[in-house]
């Protein structure tokens, strides 16, 4: 994800980077929701 406020405001309701490669159109990173 290379909007960095989009990550940011992901992370900070629950989702975790739970991996990363690389596709066509770029690097991404993988998140996942963990409900607490």
């Amino acid at each position: 994800m290379n909007n960095r406020r989009a990550k940011a405001f992901y992370l900070s309701h629950g989702f975790q980077v739970t991996g990363n490669g690389a596709s066509p159109e770029g690097d991404y990173e993988e998140l996942s929701f963990f409900p607490v």
